[in-house]
This record gives C-alpha cells, structure tokens and sequence, in this order.
C-alpha cells in the first residue's frame, strides 16, 4: 500500500458485499472517505451508491492484492471465508504496517462446537464449519496479530435478507436462534475501534428466542443446558449497548 497521508481513506472495506455496503454507506454518511473491494467490475455501481470508491481486489492467491488498495486508517475484512487466506492475509498485514490502525475481522459462530453448552470466544475450536466448509479459526489465526478485532457474528438479519426468508435453513422450531441485526454489526464494528477491542468478541443477540418464538408474541427464554448458546458477555462489558437484542421484536423477520 501507498504511504501519501493525503489519500489516506478513512475505512476500507475487503469485501464490499451485503454487509460491506450497509457499512459504507453509513460511514459515507457520517462524511468519511471509504473505499471498497470486490473481486468483480460488475459490483462497481452499487458500491459507487454508498459513496464509497470501488476498488478490485481478488484474493485468489495468483497476485498480490494489496497493490490495488489505497491506504486507510481502519479497515474492515468481510469476505467469504473460501478466499485466499494467505494473499488475505498479507493485504491485512501489509495494511497494519502502513498507516491502519486497527482491523476488524467478521468471522463466525462456527468456531464453536455444535454439542449442547454455552460458549464464550475461549471455546473457539480449530474444525472445519458445516456452513462453508472452510476452518474459520484458522482463517482468523492467520489473520490477526494486533489492533485486531474479530467479531464472530451470528446470522445476519437486514434490509433483504430476512429471518424467514425461503431460501434460509429453517431448523428445528425449538432451538435457539443464533442471529444478529445489520444495524447491532455495524455499530459493533465502530464500537470496536473506538475500544480497541482486541481479540474475539461474540456477536449475536444476547436476548434467548425460539424460532417458533419469533412467530409470535411470548417471553424470553431462559439457555437450557440441552441448547447451544453464545456468550455475549464480552461484548456488553466492553459497554456496547444492542439496539436489537431480541430476535421476535427485531424488524425483517418476514419478507
């Protein structure tokens, strides 16, 4: 990367995809200059919408993909976990060496086992995810060394992309749901810089509810030891306040 302070960006953004673009409009909003990637020309136009600067970046392990990133302040990594770790890796080091001062990872609930338990960010295992068949803790491992945050996020719930949706995988009706608003991720990202939140921190609704729940009106629940829940306790201690923290009362549940 580049080192003229005057084209020093505030936020980049590596993958600039569903979440990427929620964040970059926003950040454009609050009158920062961000940048995004993306492995295709094609997505330029809805990344130039957020007032972002669309930049190509793929993580293929075939060049060197930091060459084409212009230098920025804090940088958020948000790609599919079947990229080029080591190429991914590189950009985020080379990017801590010059002028970023802190990255933040989104990662996933995956690392944590599937048995029954609640997990906080020290049960993470190194297997591989039944989602996308990739090991995310090594992804993470590889990626971080300081000024890092790595939110290992639940399901995202948003603008188009709604809980019910036909395409999501519906699950038992009595499990807990392990989601997470767009709107609760995007303030944790800038939580976490502002914090300096270094290491794991869980992201998922700290509010307990069924799937069958969230169909209607009923209490919260409280974990049984015969579910597998997250631990968001990090996270709240570290003062962040969710805007969304119950699942049934959260908005895009429904197409």
């Amino acid at each position: 990367m580049g080192s003229n302070v005057k084209e020093c960006y505030g936020w980049g953004i590596i993958g600039c995809g569903w979440l990427g673009r929620a964040f970059a409009r926003r950040m454009s909003e609050k009158g920062e200059r961000v940048w995004g990637s993306t492995q295709s020309e094609h997505n330029f136009p809805a990344i130039a919408e957020t007032g972002a600067l669309p930049i190509r970046c793929n993580f293929d392990g075939k060049s060197p993909p930091q060459s084409a990133c212009p230098p920025c302040r804090r940088l958020l990594v948000a790609v599919s976990p079947r990229v080029d770790v080591q190429s991914l890796a590189i950009a985020v080091q080379s990017a801590l060496q010059d002028q970023t001062r802190w990255v933040v990872m989104i990662s996933s609930t995956s690392v944590y086992p599937t048995e029954p338990g609640r997990y906080s960010e020290e049960d993470a295992v190194d297997r591989i995810s039944p989602h996308s068949g990739v090991r995310i803790l090594h992804m993470e491992q590889s990626m971080t060394r300081y000024n890092t945050t790595v939110l290992r996020a639940g399901g995202l719930i948003g603008p188009g992309r709604p809980l019910f949706r036909p395409s999501a995988p519906q699950g038992a009706p009595d499990k807990p749901l392990v989601v997470i608003h767009q709107e609760d991720v995007i303030r944790a990202i800038v939580h976490a810089t502002e914090q300096k939140l270094e290491g794991p921190a869980n992201l998922v609704c700290p509010v307990s509810r069924t799937r069958s729940e969230c169909l209607g009106p009923a209490p919260p629940t409280e974990p049984s030891a015969a579910n597998r829940s997250i631990s968001v306790g990090r996270l709240l201690d570290s003062g962040f306040q969710f805007h969304h923290p119950d699942p049934a009362a959260m908005p895009h549940l429904h197409p």
